[in-house]
C-alpha cells in the first residue's frame, strides 16, 4: 500500500492503539502517545470491537424517522450502565411494523477525549469498515481465545459478534493486528463516505472563497448580522412590554373575580324579581331560604315549579346539605367549579 504523507489510520482497542501510517505499522500504548505522534497529521479513528458496546434492538416502525431519539429514550434498557454514552444507530432490517437496528456505543468520556484531537476527520465503529472487503463472514483474532466475527450481506453490515472460536465453514480470516487501522486509512485516503459514524468532520459544509468574492460575502454577512441585532432588540422590548401586560393582568385579576361574583348576584336578584311574580314560588323559596346557614350567598337560581336549583357558596357545605335533606326528600348535591371568596361552593337541586 502506498501511504500518503500526513495521513494516518488508527484502531483503538483494549490491547493498544494500532496505527497505520507512512512510517509503517506502529503500536502505541495510550491516547497521549497518539496525540504526540499524530501532530500535524490528518487521522481517522476506528473503535475496536472489544471496546464497543453493541446491541441489536427492535423498535416500532413509527420510530424510524427519529430513531436516534428513540434509542436515547430507551438507553438505560439497551445498555444498563451508569455512565453517559455516545451512540450511533444503523437500521438494518425493516419488516411489517418493526425496524431492527444495530446500536453502537462508547463512553462519552472516551468520545470527548478523542474529539480533542485537532486533526480528527472521523470516528467510527470498526465493524462498518468491513464493507470494503465484499460479501461474507469475516473472522479476526483480537486476543488469545477471542475473535471478532463480522457478516456483510447485500452490501450491508448484518452481524457483529465476539466469539471464542472460528467455525470451520467460515474461513475468511482477516490477518494482522493492523488490518482495521489500514482499512481506516483507505477510507481516509479515498474520501469514501461512511454509512454511520460517531463523528465525521468531512460532512461539514466547506466553502473556499477567493479575494474577488470576499468583499461581497463580507457585506452580506454584516447585513445579516445587523438584521439579527435589530430583531434581537425588537424582541427584547416586546418581551418587556409583554411582561408589563402580564403584571397588569395579574393585578386586575382579583377585581375581575369580584366583578364576576357581583354580576352573578345581580343576575340572581333579577331572576328573583321575575319569579316573585309567581305566587307558587314565594312560599317555596321562603322555606328554602330559612334552611340556609348564616352568611350563605346564592349566586344563581333556577325554578320550574317542580324543582329549584341554586348555586353559591356557604361557610359549611355539610351543614347546608344536612339541613336540606332534613326538609326535602329529593336533594341532589352537584360539584361546582366556582372559586368563592370564602367558604365552600355548592350547587344543589331540590325536587318537590
Amino acid at each position: 500500500m502506498r501511504l500518503k504523507k500526513g495521513v494516518i489510520g488508527v484502531e483503538f482497542t483494549q490491547s493498544g492503539i494500532y496505527v497505520c501510517s507512512r512510517d509503517g505499522n506502529i503500536k502505541l500504548e495510550n491516547l497521549q502517545e497518539l496525540k504526540e505522534f499524530s501532530s500535524g497529521k490528518d487521522l481517522g479513528i476506528a473503535v475496536g470491537r472489544d471496546v464497543l458496546l453493541v446491541r441489536k434492538y427492535t423498535f416500532p416502525i413509527e420510530a424510524l424517522d427519529d430513531i436516534k431519539e428513540a434509542v436515547m429514550l430507551n438507553i438505560e434498557e439497551i445498555f444498563p450502565l451508569k455512565v453517559p454514552l455516545k451512540v450511533t444507530v444503523l437500521p438494518i432490517n425493516t419488516s411489517g411494523k418493526e425496524v431492527e437496528c444495530f446500536i453502537f456505543a462508547i463512553p462519552q468520556s472516551l468520545y470527548d477525549e478523542i474529539l480533542s484531537f485537532p486533526n480528527l476527520k472521523f470516528l467510527v465503529p470498526s465493524p462498518i469498515l468491513y464493507k470494503s472487503l465484499g460479501e461474507g463472514s469475516f473472522y479476526r483474532k483480537l486476543s488469545e481465545g477471542l475473535y471478532e466475527k463480522v457478516v456483510i450481506r447485500d452490501g450491508k453490515l448484518t452481524d457483529s459478534i465476539l466469539s471464542e472460536e472460528v467455525k470451520e465453514k467460515e474461513l475468511r480470516i482477516l490477518d494482522g493486528e493492523y488490518s482495521v487501522a489500514c482499512l481506516t486509512l483507505d477510507v481516509l485516503l479515498k474520501h469514501e463516505p461512511l454509512e454511520l459514524a460517531f463523528y465525521d468532520k468531512r460532512k461539514l459544509f466547506r466553502v473556499k472563497l477567493g479575494r474577488r468574492y470576499l468583499y461581497p460575502v463580507s457585506t452580506v454577512f454584516v447585513i445579516v448580522l445587523l438584521s439579527l441585532s435589530l430583531m434581537a432588540y425588537d424582541y427584547y422590548h416586546l418581551k418587556r412590554r409583554l411582561d408589563r401586560v402580564n403584571e397588569e393582568i395579574a393585578r386586575l385579576q382579583p377585581l375581575a373575580d369580584r366583578y364576576s361574583i357581583k354580576l352573578k348576584e345581580v343576575d340572581t336578584k333579577r331572576t328573583l324579581i321575575k319569579l316573585l311574580k309567581e305566587r307558587s314560588f314565594i312560599k317555596t323559596f321562603a322555606d328554602f331560604v330559612q334552611l340556609l346557614p348564616p352568611k350563605t350567598k346564592i349566586l344563581s337560581l333556577q325554578y320550574d315549579a317542580q324543582s329549584i336549583t341554586a348555586e353559591g357558596y356557604t361557610p359549611s357545605l355539610p351543614t347546608l346539605t344536612q339541613s336540606l335533606q332534613g326538609k326535602y326528600r329529593n336533594v341532589q348535591v352537584q360539584a361546582s367549579n366556582f372559586q368563592p371568596p370564602y367558604g365552600q361552593p355548592f350547587k344543589v337541586r331540590i325536587g318537590f
